[in-house]
């Protein structure tokens, strides 16, 4: 959550309901996908919460004290108090706090809302059109392009995207629908690095495998053709290259297949920032669901997540790992 703002003075501003509409709802949204920025947030207001609702019980305090004008009785007698009991007249204090604690109740649902919201989301809330440049995006090394050798080094038996002319198995849909995913990832990164040849190459390949109809106007010839234009003008033509072959295959597919690349990427590289949000359990837990008819593949998803599981992950395996879901989800 940081920006030319800290993040301690974004985080009062939205608990202190001094932030815009505007940019509360970019808090909202950033807090549906980041499981540890919410969980900060929800125990800050936890503990202001229950500060404040001390203060209002404090200030609630009935002392008791006779008032003036009560008799005076003797010693020992013990006095009946006849008059009807009265509700204690809140104090300032309370008045003022009362509104925040009603605050931190509100906040609380809220955060507890888009707990249970993300917790059911089978995959982030992009759009499917924005998941290969986003993914490429964050790699921690994706400026510095794909490994060497990267693209000959092929997790799968069969070249990646050859496929018959013939009507797909649905397992075969799937499994071209993955490897478009991972290509346009690697499409991505090259794009991201500025590799023109690399670019030129996979955007080749892809339209020539996943998207024959598209034509010498397809996007992905275009990318092609202008490989050196750089990323403003590309990206946008990855969205609609990715948006295109996923309506012809499987959407939810090509989303696991490009994130199973991104992750193999991050691994081979040793970045454990991109394991570190929600995304990572998210998307495994679609992978045992789309893969539970293929025991070698939860087998390889199960690999996955155990390895990922340690502090830090066990880089030497993971790698290898990636490998195994990648060549089983690719395969059909």
């Amino acid at each position: 959550m940081s920006d030319h703002e800290s993040d301690d003075e974004r985080v009062a501003a939205f608990l202190d309901g001094r932030m815009d509409a505007r940019r509360r709802e970019e808090m909202l949204a950033h807090l549906t996908r980041s499981d540890e920025d919410r969980a900060v947030l929800a125990r800050t207001a936890a503990i202001l919460r229950q500060l404040e609702e001390g203060a209002t019980m404090h200030g609630a305090d009935d002392t008791m004290e006779p008032g003036r004008g009560d008799p005076i009785m003797g010693e020992g007698v013990i006095a009946l108090d006849t008059r009807r009991p009265s509700r204690p007249t809140p104090g300032p204090e309370v008045h003022r706090t009362r509104p925040r604690v009603l605050r931190w109740a509100v906040l609380a649902a809220v955060l507890a809302g888009i707990a249970l919201i993300t917790s059911r989301m089978p995959y982030p809330r992009t759009s499917i059109a924005d998941e290969p440049v986003r993914l490429a995006a964050r790699l921690e090394h994706g400026a510095e392009g794909l490994p060497a050798g990267w693209t000959e080094q092929r997790p799968w038996t069969s070249a990646r995207g050859e496929d018959s002319g013939s009507a797909p198995s649905p397992g075969e849909q799937s499994a071209r629908s993955a490897r478009a995913g991972a290509m346009l990832v690697d499409l991505s990164v090259a794009v991201q690095a500025l590799d023109t040849a690399a670019t030129r190459v996979l955007a080749s390949q892809l339209a020539g495998r996943f998207d024959p109809q598209g034509g010498r106007r397809g996007a992905l010839r275009e990318i092609s053709d202008g490989a050196a234009a750089g990323p403003e003008r590309l990206r946008p033509l990855i969205g609609e290259a990715t948006e295109r072959i996923a309506r012809r295959l499987d959407g939810d597919a090509l989303r696991l297949g490009a994130w199973t690349e991104a992750a193999g990427l991050a691994a081979a590289r040793r970045d454990a920032g991109f394991f570190r949000d929600g995304e990572t359990r998210r998307m495994l837990d679609q992978a045992e669901r789309l893969t539970t008819g293929d025991p070698p593949a939860r087998a390889a998803v199960r690999q996955v997540r155990l390895l990922l599981a340690a502090d830090p992950p066990k880089w030497e395996a993971l790698a290898p790992a990636l490998d195994s879901l990648a060549r089983e989800l690719a395969t059909g």
